[in-house]
């Protein structure tokens, strides 16, 4: 997506750009993605929340614009709202993948508890 970005003059945007237009993103997606609901880690996804949340959704992607104001160059905000979607991907796979390592550690943690104890040791 960062070859998809110029300035306006055409030239590609730099690394430490594309970084700085990442980190406004997950930022405002954090945000986004506390706002109280039902529904599950797996389900809050790009289409879910344009869906259910569509006025949420849209300021989001406004601020993304206005905090990077080099997403505006296009028509329909398609650049803030795929690098926007991406970012709401992306951390609601990191914190599943989170919740998933922590069931996990404390399920062995569990399963540990009853080890130690041999023959003659109650």
């Amino acid at each position: 997506m960062d070859r998809a970005i110029h300035h306006p003059n055409g030239d590609l945007i730099t690394d430490s750009k594309w970084v700085a237009i990442k980190m406004s993103a997950c930022r405002i997606a954090n945000e986004l993605l506390a706002i109280p609901d039902h529904a599950s880690a797996k389900q809050r996804m790009k289409i879910y929340y344009r869906t259910h949340h569509a006025k949420e959704w849209m300021s989001t992607i406004i601020r993304l614009e206005a905090e990077q104001p080099l997403l505006k160059l296009c028509a329909s905000n398609w650049k803030a709202d795929h690098i926007f979607g991406n970012s709401v991907l992306a951390i609601t796979l990191r914190d599943s993948d989170a919740t998933l390592k922590h069931k996990h550690s404390k399920k062995k943690q569990e399963k540990g508890k009853g080890k130690g104890k041999g023959k003659g040791e109650q």
